[in-house]
Formats: structure tokens, C-alpha cells, sequence
């Protein structure tokens, strides 16, 4: 049963456009909460036009997937939260921010491999 309600919400969260296991963040407030919630986050700021975006977000979602319960990933349409693509200073997308403790402690640009996005993450909980 467990695995049937698994699948369905996967494949609604499809439907709707959404991504299993990543969180949309729609305000500062709503990221700021998150940050103060959860040791490890990583925000991908990202525009629904990015051509890079799109490419990187199957790879996000697994990889948000995998460590579930241990990092939070989520994501920030640069268009629709503006004031925290200008706190940060978004300049190109897609950019992933890294933040442990609510501190930013690392950054990277573009559409990053599975691997690479993983050794990221397996760096902060270490």
C-alpha cells in the first residue's frame, strides 16, 4: 500500500508540474524558516524559461530524493521571489546556494552532473 501511495504521489506531482521531494519557495519569509528549520539546505535558483534549468531539474529532484531526511533542497523562481535573488546577487541560472546552519558556505553555476551535485551535498553533512 505503502509503495502505491509512493507512486501516486510522484506521478502527481508530475501532473501539477511539481517535483518530488523539493520544496517551492514563493517568499523570504518562507526561506528563512526553512534555513532556521534544517541543517543543511540547498536552494537552486532557477527561472521557468532557463533552458540549463530545465535541464538540471530531474537531476535535482532525484538527488533531493536520495537525501531526504538529511538535506533539504529546494528551489526559487528568480522571477517570482526577486528579493532573494537580489540578496544573493543572481546573476545566472541555474545557481545552486549551499547553506549549513543557515550560513551560505558554498555556490555553483550551471546545470551540474548527478555526482557532482551529490559530493556537494555529501560535503556539508561531513
Amino acid at each position: 500500500m505503502k509503495r502505491i501511495l509512493a507512486i501516486t504521489a510522484v506521478v502527481c506531482a508530475s501532473i501539477v508540474g511539481m517535483q518530488a521531494g523539493v520544496d517551492e519557495i514563493y517568499s523570504k519569509v518562507q526561506f528563512d524558516d526553512v534555513l532556521k528549520n534544517n541543517e543543511v539546505v540547498v536552494a537552486d535558483f532557477h527561472a521557468t524559461w532557463c533552458g540549463p534549468c530545465k535541464r538540471l531539474a530531474p537531476t535535482y529532484s532525484a538527488v533531493a530524493a536520495e537525501f531526504a531526511g538529511r538535506a533539504k533542497l529546494v528551489k526559487i523562481d528568480v522571477d517570482k521571489v526577486k528579493p532573494l535573488a537580489t540578496k544573493y546577487s543572481i546573476r545566472s541560472m541555474p545557481t545552486l546556494i549551499y547553506f549549513r546552519n543557515g550560513k551560505r558556505v558554498d555556490t555553483s553555476k550551471g546545470a551540474l552532473s548527478k555526482a557532482k551535485l551529490r559530493q556537494n551535498i555529501e560535503n556539508l553533512l561531513n
